[in-house]
C-alpha cells in the first residue's frame, strides 16, 4: 500500500506533463482518458489490496480467484485471440464502410475506420489502457465471482464497475448547469462530452470483460480485447498531432 501510494502521489504529481501533447503522445482527447484511466487503476489497485488482505486471505483466497494465473501459452492465446477478433470485426466495418457508406455512430460514440497513425498511436497507447482494463478487470471478476451473481446480477455490477464514477459525474455536472446554468466542472467542458462518449465505450467493455471471464477463468482475454479495440475506437476518433 505505501509502494502504490507513492506511485499515485508521483503520478499526481506530474498531471500537467502528463497529459501534455508530446511527439509520442499526439492524442489531445485521449491524454486525459489515460490519465484518467490509470488514476482510477491506482485507486482499485490499493482496495483490492486492502481487501485482500483483510477479507479474502483469512478466506485463502489464492491467485487462482483472480484469474490472473495462467500459463505463457494461455496469455499468447488470449492475445491472439483479442486480435483475431478485432481484425474480423474492422474486416466487416471496412466491408460495410465501402459498400454502403455507413457511419456507425451514435452521438459522441463512434466506431470509425482508420489510418496508419491510427495503428501506430493504438500501439502507443494499449499498453497505458491495458494497465486500467486489467485491473479493472480483475475487480469484476473478483466481485461477481460468486454463483449468487449469475445471469443478469453480474453483469449489472459488472457495468456498474466500469462506469457508476463516470455516470455520477455526469449527472452532478449537468445536472447543476440544468438547474442553474453552471455546471459542475465548468473548466472541464471539453472533458466532459469525452466523457458522455466513455460511458457506451466501457459499458461494452464490461459485458466483455464479464462474459469472457466466465468462457475461460482468466481475466487476459477480455483486457486483451478490450485493450485493442477500445483503444483504436478512442484513437480513430480525435485528432493526432504531430509535435516538430
Amino acid at each position: 500500500m505505501v509502494v502504490l501510494g507513492v506511485v499515485q502521489y508521483i503520478f499526481l504529481r506530474s498531471q500537467s506533463d502528463f497529459i501534455k501533447v508530446s511527439e509520442f503522445f499526439g492524442g489531445p482527447t485521449v491524454n486525459p482518458i489515460v490519465y484518467w484511466a490509470i488514476n482510477v487503476a491506482l485507486v482499485i489497485l490499493m482496495v483490492m489490496v486492502a481487501h485482500h488482505f483483510v477479507s479474502k486471505k483469512p478466506e485463502s483466497a489464492t491467485v487462482e480467484n483472480y484469474g490472473i494465473k495462467a500459463s505463457f501459452k494461455t496469455i499468447i492465446s488470449a492475445l491472439v485471440t483479442a486480435i483475431v477478433a478485432v481484425v474480423v470485426g474492422y474486416a466487416v466495418l471496412y466491408l460495410i464502410d465501402a459498400i454502403f457508406k455507413v457511419d456507425f455512430r451514435l452521438w459522441t460514440f463512434a466506431v470509425k475506420t482508420f489510418e496508419g497513425q491510427h495503428v501506430l498511436a493504438l500501439l502507443k497507447y494499449a499498453p497505458l489502457f491495458f494497465i486500467y482494463f486489467f485491473i479493472v478487470g480483475i475487480s469484476v471478476n473478483v466481485n461477481t465471482a460468486s454463483e449468487k451473481y449469475d445471469g443478469i446480477k453480474g453483469y449489472i455490477i459488472a457495468i456498474l464497475h466500469f462506469i457508476g464514477g463516470l455516470v455520477l459525474y455526469l449527472v452532478y455536472h449537468y445536472g447543476l448547469l440544468f438547474m442553474n446554468g453552471t455546471a459542475g466542472y465548468s473548466g472541464e467542458s471539453l472533458s466532459s462530452i469525452l466523457v458522455i462518449g466513455l460511458v457506451p465505450v466501457l459499458l461494452i467493455a464490461a459485458i466483455f470483460n464479464r462474459y469472457l471471464f466466465r468462457k475461460t477463468g482468466n481475466v487476459y482475454v477480455g483486457a486483451f480485447l478490450n485493450t485493442i479495440l477500445m483503444t483504436m475506437i478512442t484513437v480513430a476518433n480525435t485528432a493526432l498531432y504531430t509535435i516538430l
